[in-house]
């Protein structure tokens, strides 16, 4: 028991869970072998020696980063390839696939701050189609190019509607229409997350409004169809849909 406790307290910069699980590692048998900078892998060896080459490291295995992190999963060479779970010291955590130690294929990130990410990965940045629900309530599914939000996609904002249409770099640009929870909608052109270009107002009534935006200023705008009255229909279609601030996703 003494050495037992003697291999936990080498292990005193993680959690005592994480302390335990690789302890029961060590006590199947499997190799461990400290870096020099203070770094620790437990795990498969090819061959049948460790002469302190770290490309040796190939198979299962849990890898300790002397500032905390760790890696739990396949490596080849000594780097994670395959499925895996890290775990960063901040709280952070990725299941999911490797490729030379870099994210790649389906995985699964959860900040610390409640925001979690499902989809694709490719080049350690999301690719692909995903979706990410944030802690402030908002949801974001479809494309995703290096860490944006980049082709089709719909975004759910908790406190003002949703979004569908096209994205460009994180920011709408294309075609799409915002359904607001006053029940109107605006269908048209965007450039840059301004509303920009030919467009239809659908008041909630029914009315119908064609309008033309410049950088998110209405310059023109007539009633088309509907009931409403079109003074008040310009204005107060413009009061629920201006908001410069709202577009932030966290």
């Amino acid at each position: 028991m003494n050495k037992y406790r003697k291999c936990l307290n080498t292990f005193k910069f993680i959690t005592m869970n994480k302390a335990l699980h690789i302890l029961k590692w060590i006590l199947l048998g499997k190799n461990r072998v400290k870096i020099d900078n203070g770094d620790l892998y437990v795990g498969d060896l090819v061959g049948e020696s460790y002469l302190g080459d770290w490309r040796t490291k190939t198979g299962k295995g849990i890898y300790l980063w002397a500032n905390g992190d760790v890696y739990e999963g396949r490596f080849v060479d000594g780097i994670p390839h395959g499925k895996g779970l890290f775990q960063y010291v901040n709280g952070d955590v990725y299941k999911g696939y490797f490729h030379r130690g870099e994210k790649q294929g389906p995985g699964e990130f959860i900040w610390s701050n409640g925001d979690s990410y499902k989809g694709g990965w490719h080049n350690d940045k999301r690719n692909g189609r995903g979706i990410i629900y944030y802690q402030n309530g908002n949801i974001y599914e479809g494309n995703w190019l290096n860490d944006m939000h980049h082709g089709e996609g719909t975004m759910w904002y908790k406190e003002y509607g949703m979004y569908k249409g096209s994205w460009r770099k994180g920011k709408k640009q294309g075609y799409g229409e915002f359904n607001y929870k006053s029940g109107d909608i605006y269908k048209g052109r965007w450039l840059n997350d301004s509303r920009h270009g030919q467009a239809e107002l659908v008041y909630a009534d029914g009315t119908l409004v064609k309008a033309e935006f410049e950088k998110d200023e209405l310059i023109t705008s007539s009633v088309v169809g509907g009931i409403g009255n079109a003074d008040n229909i310009i204005v107060e279609t413009m009061d629920a849909i201006t908001h410069k601030n709202w577009f932030s996703e966290n």
